[in-house]
């Protein structure tokens, strides 16, 4: 009966909902669910929610932006998500061409939007995990199309990125990308602070091999432990 609370049993993050079933992508090796780098995603964008300047946008309004064409319907978009108003927005880019088909990526990256402060100008800097730039000409597509509702831009830039050590694990690099890159825009202005993120002498592969065991381990806890409330009548469903 355990094992069934379990398998029902779900995890919130932020209108996100995680199940063990979901949890078995982290094992190692295996290709990370969309569901599950939604849900750690959302889970950044809630430890960042009092910095107004940060935006890291969800796995379906990113996709769904990248690939309108429509200027009208990307400034709707964009004035749900305040986009206007942000220094700092973070884009998780796919290779997927068919938006009716889940999970139809093969790869992962980041698309990084930096703003000057008055707004006049910005910047597009994509992080890649795989040598060759796999997600270059989609990131040059999310690109041109924000670009209708930011200011004005030069083309995309390839940053220096911590490349991972195996085919499955870029997904779990967009979010040690998103979270490195927002704990350096909140600490840009101390004293001694670069004033251009770094992630390169940050993060290594292995570090982002080792995020998906941590991952694995805590969420599965997460979800033991409200398995736990359910059994002994904390949790009321």
């Amino acid at each position: 009966m355990l094992q069934l609370k379990l398998e029902k049993q779900k995890v919130n993050g932020k209108g996100v909902d995680l199940s063990c079933n979901d949890l078995s992508c982290l094992e190692d090796k295996k290709d990370v669910f969309d569901s599950v780098i939604d849900f750690v995603y959302a889970r950044i964008s809630l430890t960042f929610a009092s910095e107004k300047d940060i935006l890291l946008v969800r796995l379906n309004h990113a996709y769904l932006m990248g690939n309108l064409s429509e200027k009208a319907d990307l400034e709707y978009h964009a004035k749900s998500l305040d986009l206007q108003s942000r220094r700092m927005v973070l884009v998780p880019v796919n290779d997927n061409t068919d938006y009716m088909r889940a999970e139809g990526e093969k790869h992962w990256s980041l698309l990084v939007i930096h703003i000057a402060e008055d707004h006049s100008s910005c910047r597009f800097v994509h992080h890649d995990s795989v040598s060759s730039g796999l997600n270059h000409t989609a990131a040059v597509k999310y690109a041109n199309a924000l670009k209708q509702v930011l200011p004005k831009a030069p083309p995309v830039i390839e940053a220096d990125t911590p490349k991972q050590l195996n085919g499955s694990n870029c997904g779990l690099c967009v979010l040690a990308l998103s979270k490195a890159i927002c704990t350096w825009w909140i600490k840009r202005e101390r004293p001694g602070k670069s004033n251009c993120w770094e992630i390169n002498s940050k993060i290594t592969g292995n570090d982002i091999a080792a995020m998906r065991v941590k991952l694995r381990h805590n969420l599965m806890e997460e979800i033991q432990a409200l398995s736990n409330d359910l059994l002994t009548g904390q949790i009321f469903c």
